[in-house]
């Protein structure tokens, strides 16, 4: 965690969470409210918490490529670089419309 909450801060995140959870509950399979809950967790610092709140998201579209690139970048901002590099690679080939990145030879 990189910054305090505030309790009214903590108050806005439980909160938060409750939507989040009636929302997934009223759209199985979207992705949606785990990215709102992320964004919100990491706004506040608490980007551990973030990461835990992409799972679900994740677990139901495992190669979502903006799941997964958030999923990156919070895990390079904890440090965790290999775990990073590893979730850009489950993506396969990267670059424009899927294919292969240029190598020159």
């Amino acid at each position: 965690r990189i910054y305090q909450c505030s309790p009214e801060e903590r108050l806005e995140l439980a909160a938060a969470r409750e939507q989040v959870s009636q929302w997934a509950q009223k759209e199985p399979g979207t992705i949606g409210p785990y990215v709102y809950l992320a964004c919100l967790l990491e706004e506040k610092g608490d980007l551990e918490s973030a990461l835990e709140a992409l799972q679900p998201g994740l677990a139901g579209q495992p190669k979502d490529e903006g799941l997964v690139q958030m999923r990156a970048r919070l895990l390079t901002d904890l440090g965790r670089y290999g775990d990073a590099a590893r979730a850009l690679k489950s993506l396969g080939n990267l670059g424009p419309e899927g294919s292969k990145p240029h190598t020159a030879k």
